[in-house]
This record gives structure tokens, sequence and C-alpha cells, in this order.
């Protein structure tokens, strides 16, 4: 069959041109992206959801939307988004708030806080917008009243190659805790470029993890700060991508996947002859509080840390404590005591180093204070044996505070010179524990006879990491944390 030659004239031609534009878009599209019904929540979630801070103590909200809604629901927060405790106030916003011309602001905050916020519109019976996170946190000032300002602070961490892999490292507000029961964690010679391709920074040594994260391998790190983390981390193979986690009390925080996409290539960089690599840093936002890292696939590199954070400067005036008082004991007998297992206690936690399986937990009841006032424990922790490379208790203040131990000799006729290290490695406590610290023949209610009370054991911390020496097996039954005032 013979088709007959059209012809067009220049409207029809017009319409075909169109037609073909059209098909030419369409074909470049997913499925997916196809638009069929218009979604309220979307279309009315507020964007560029922003804070500043007025008069010190106040905040100044502006965002934008495409539509007025009936209202805006602000939820503010103090510290963190993640812990639903955090959560200062919830507030009805009128919809004539928002703009530049016409900010929301809130009525006085607590001075020298770091406060973030979220943002939702409600619509008239339709189905409330999407919550806007606020992307930065803000941080109100001093009162007037003699407090300090708020110093916003910055600092870095990198290795040195041929370096021993120490047991924490601190950066700024930040204390990061290595567990290397099997000894897996090296520091090598690595040239790497991590940040902006314009601007990057080099680093020459990595701290290697030699594998996959796990009980007897693995990071922790403690922040007594408000402010931002950024990581320079790569895959330990160029061939395999590995997943980054930043979790805070069992809440996952943050997911990265380390791998050699995730760079700017063929970088032109002044003195070196080859074009590079400049890797991006993986960022996430830090409160007061202690953060586990795992890499569940297999072994990363990291290169350094970058810690943006807040802090009060030379207060005059008593500020509120950044943590909460705890206490601890170990619960039922016989419960086992993992590797790398953290007891918290409000604003503390102990870590627990048990690569030669010497800790134990059994019954035993014994009485601790003085003789007006005692606390009874069921229970202890048994450190089986010496301190050493297997064998070991760390401490970690997220604020400055005190802590009180009960503990014992595990044997009543020898004493234990027990020591306390700071991050450093040096001592900044020594103890003699033994029997003779007790006081004998204390009567105590709901007791026929009267009991041995033995004596806790004191100090107050700076905020950061400790660890326990001692010279033979030790008995802890428990302890307490009472933040500074």
């Amino acid at each position: 069959m013979i088709f007959p030659i059209m012809k067009f004239s220049n409207i029809t031609k017009a319409a075909v041109a169109v037609l073909a534009m059209s098909m030419a878009f369409s074909s470049c599209s997913k499925k997916d992206d196809i638009i069929t019904t218009l979604s309220y929540s979307r279309n009315f979630e507020p964007t560029s959801f922003e804070a500043s801070v007025v008069d010190n103590v106040k905040a100044s909200f502006t965002w934008v939307t495409n539509k007025t809604p009936e209202k805006y629901i602000i939820e503010l927060y103090k510290d963190s988004i993640i812990n639903p405790d955090s959560l200062v106030s919830t507030i009805e916003v009128a919809n004539t708030f928002g703009t530049t011309d016409n900010p929301y602001v809130t009525d006085e905050l607590l001075p020298k806080h770091a406060y973030t916020a979220r943002i939702k519109a409600v619509g008239n019976g339709k189905e409330d917008s999407y919550w806007a996170e606020m992307e930065e946190y803000f941080t109100t000032k001093s009162n007037g009243g003699g407090e300090s300002e708020v110093v916003t602070k910055t600092a870095s961490l990198s290795f040195t190659a041929g370096d021993a892999v120490a047991a924490s490292y601190t950066v700024g507000c930040l204390t990061m805790n290595i567990t290397d029961t099997d000894g897996k964690f090296t520091i090598d010679a690595n040239t790497a470029y991590f940040g902006d391709p314009t601007n990057p920074t080099k680093y020459t040594a990595r701290l290697k993890t030699g594998g996959k994260s796990s009980g007897k391998s693995g990071i922790t790190l403690v922040s007594t700060g408000t402010g931002k983390v950024s990581i320079a981390v790569r895959t330990a193979s160029s061939s395999s991508p590995r997943s980054l986690v930043v979790s805070k009390d069992e809440v996952e925080v943050a997911n990265f996947t380390a791998s050699e996409d995730n760079a700017t290539k063929e970088v032109v960089i002044e003195g070196e002859e080859a074009v590079k690599s400049v890797y991006n840093y993986f960022t996430f936002t830090i409160v007061p509080g202690t953060y586990q890292l795992t890499y569940p696939d297999g072994a990363v590199n990291f290169y350094g840390f970058e810690v943006t954070y807040t802090e009060q400067g030379g207060s005059t005036e008593p500020t509120e404590p950044a943590a909460a008082e705890g206490s601890l004991n170990f619960g039922e007998a016989a419960a086992s005591v993992a590797d790398g297992q953290v007891f918290t206690f409000g604003g503390a936690t102990i870590a627990v180093n048990n690569g030669n399986g010497k800790f134990t937990i059994d019954l035993n009841t014994q009485y601790f204070g003085d003789a007006t006032a005692q606390t009874k424990y069921l229970t202890r922790m048994k450190s089986g044996g010496a301190s050493g490379a297997t064998n070991g208790v760390t401490l970690t203040l997220i604020a400055k505070g005190t802590v009180t131990i009960a503990m014992r000799s595990s044997s009543g006729s020898a004493d234990r010179t027990v020591e306390l290290l700071n991050a450093e490695g040096t001592s900044v406590q020594k103890w003699t524990v033994g029997d003779s610290n007790a006081t004998s023949g204390v009567t105590i209610d709901g007791e026929a006879e009267p009991k041995k009370v033995f004596n806790t054991y004191a100090i107050t911390l700076d905020a950061g990491t400790y660890s326990f020496s001692y010279d033979g097996g030790l008995n802890f039954y428990g302890f307490n944390y009472a933040p500074a005032k």
C-alpha cells in the first residue's frame, strides 16, 4: 500500500514540533516522575526554615510556603530532635507569620543554650504537611545577668604514620574511644584529600580498623558540646562500599556509605603533578552524650575528624548541669559481661574490656557508706585479676561531676592499689582499697545483727575519659554520678 505524501501548513508544523518536544521530554522522564495527583502535604510544606537570635534570648523564625495554610505548628527542642524528652514547647502560629517582614518571635528562652526546631503547615481539614527540620542549631546568648557568652570553636584530629594506636583521642568537645582487643587497628602513611575541591584538606596518614566493627573492635564518641562532626573516612577496599552508622542511645543518627564514588574526580591541586580525587566529608550533628560508630560491612580507614561546637566561656555564675545524676548496680547475678559492654549511669558510662573473659557478675550482699548512711548492694562485678591489655574498665563523663565508687579488693587480706588515669595516661587519683577501710559493728535498720560498712571512693572529674589501673582482682559493687553544680 502506498501512502500519500502529506503537506503541513505552518500551524501544523508548529504543532508537530511541540508534539516532538513533548515526546522527547517524556522519553527522558521516569514513569515514577509523572504527577497524577496534587499532594497537599508537599505543596504546603514550609521550606527555608531558619532562626536567628534576637534580644539575646529569643528566637526569630522565618520560612517560605507556596500556599497559605490555616496555621503552622512549630516544635521547639533543646539540644536534639532525636530525643523526644528534649521537646521544650509546641507552638501554634497564625498563617500571617513567617516572612522576613513579619517573623515569628518566641518568648524568652534559656540563656546560653543550643536549640533546634521543626515546622509543619496545617490546612483546613486537609492532610498536614510534612515536618521541615531546621538545618542548623541556634544558640542563645547571655541575658545580661553575668553569664558568659557561648563560644563557637573548631578542632581537628589527624594521625601520624607509625604512631601506636592510642586508647582514646580528644578533639575539641569530642573524645574518641577505641576498643581494639584483637589488635587490628593500625596507623600508616597514606595521602588523601577531603572537603572543598577548590581548597581541600590534605591528610598524610590514616587510622585503619583492620576489619568490621564488633564487640572486640569498635569506636565510641563522647561529646560534651553541641555542634557538628565531619569525618574524613574511606572504604578499605576500592571495589567494596562500606556502611558507616552513627547511633546514640540505640537510635540511628546517621548512615553513610563510604565508596570511591564519594569524591570529585580529576581535581587539579597546586603542588601535585597528577590530578587527584577529593573525597567528601560525612557530617552529622552532635549534642552531649555517647555515640557509637559501627562499620558492619567491613574495614574502613579514618583520615581525620573536624569538629565545630559551642561551649561556655569563663562564667562568673553557676551554669545549669549538662547531665543528669545517675546510679549503677549490676543487676542479676550470673549475668554475662560482654567484651566492650557499656553501662550508663546518668551523665557517665563505664566500658568493660573483657578480652580474657575474666569479668563476671555474681551475688554478694554488702553495705557501703558510713555509720550514719549506707547503700545496700546485692551483686558485684568481679575483674578476676589485675588490669591489663585484655582486662580493664574505662570511665567517661559527658560533663564535669563527682563519681562515687563502691569497690573492694577481691582478697580480704590483700590491699589493692587502684589508680585513675586520664586520656594522656597521667594519674589523677590513687587509692588503697582494702577491708581495713571499713567500719565494723554498724547497726542498720532491718538487719538483726550489726554489719560491716565499707568505704566508698569519690572524686570530682572534668568531662572526658579515664581508665582504671589495679594490681590485683577488684570487685565493683556500684557507681554514682552527680553533675557539678
